[in-house]
């Protein structure tokens, strides 16, 4: 397996989300976490914005994943993905996450999406 993992900025983390977990929009969704109200991000995002720029309400962190954990019961990849989730962003942030194929099935990926600010209460 080819290593590899990326990070990107989302301007709207809730059309993002919406995005990938989209199957008419997506290629093959194998599967979700939970889903998060992302709105209150929004909102607050809004209500900070000082400038013109694009604000910044997010992040997404798309990381590959061994092929052959397609495999796997469903309950043991929900618990593999969201470890990776969870070290990855930190357990008081909150995070979405999507496990999909490519295409041509050559390349299981997960795409976290998640705020940088702690979770809002």
């Amino acid at each position: 397996m080819k290593s590899f993992a990326r990070t990107t900025k989302l301007p709207s983390i809730s059309g993002r989300a919406g995005y990938m977990s989209d199957p008419g929009k997506q290629e093959e969704i194998v599967l979700e976490s939970e889903k998060v109200d992302w709105q209150p991000y929004v909102d607050f995002e809004a209500t900070q914005h000082k400038t013109n720029a694009r604000q910044n309400e997010g992040r997404e962190m798309m990381v590959s994943l061994p092929n052959d954990w397609y495999q796997l019961p469903k309950d043991a990849l929900r618990n593999r993905v969201d470890l990776i989730a969870k070290t990855t962003v930190g357990k008081d942030r909150d995070y979405q996450w999507a496990v999909h194929w490519n295409k041509d099935r050559t390349n299981l990926h997960v795409h976290i999406i998640f705020s940088e600010r702690q979770r809002v209460k």
